[in-house]
């Protein structure tokens, strides 16, 4: 069964192993590649943990639940007290998986600002989406010319123009907001 006052204590000390990444929701990403994989390493860490105390937290209630469905094996005088231990017992766990679910929000954002993908891999991931994309609309307009029925067809306004032309302005845009966005 799950030791809340253990559960309690585990989760006091991943905040304060947290606590020093969390100047990158002001600052950003570290600029060491040798610093942010460090962070990264440590809040993929403590990420794994959590979502295993959300495991036990749910197994806890989950088993709350089967003795909770037992309490009619149990005589009418000694129903009430055993009741309300299991009702208690059940509000100590979902307190404490609240604070666990919160924690694991908190380092999920903290991953995403310590630089899980830094602004160049984000610009070519941007850049493949819009490939993609392009590629996608490419093969719509030549099915369209086979015949084949059902399939929408996006055409440019006019033929002189190139839809992966639309690639490069995306991603400019992209680190200019990006640029900007760093600024302020």
């Amino acid at each position: 069964m799950a030791d809340l006052s253990m559960m309690q204590a585990s989760l006091q000390q991943m905040r304060q192993h947290i606590w020093p990444s969390m100047e990158a929701l002001y600052k950003g990403a570290p600029e060491e590649a040798a610093e942010r994989n460090r962070r990264m390493n440590e809040l993929e860490s403590i990420a794994r943990r959590l979502k295993i105390m959300i495991r036990d937290i749910n197994s806890a209630q989950h088993l709350q639940d089967a003795r909770a469905s037992g309490l009619h094996r149990i005589p009418p005088g000694s129903r009430y007290g055993a009741a309300q231990a299991i009702q208690q017992r059940q509000n100590d766990l979902a307190a404490l998986r609240k604070q666990a679910e919160d924690l694991a929000a908190a380092v999920r954002e903290l991953l995403d600002k310590n630089g899980f993908l830094s602004p160049a891999q984000k610009a070519m991931k941007l850049n493949d989406l819009v490939e993609n994309f392009a590629k996608a609309v490419e093969n719509q307009h030549a099915l369209s010319e086979l015949g084949i029925p059902n399939v929408p067809v996006l055409k440019a306004p006019h033929d002189a123009t190139s839809v992966t032309g639309l690639a490069p302005i995306l991603i400019f845009i992209y680190l200019a907001i990006q640029k900007y966005r760093k600024k302020t």
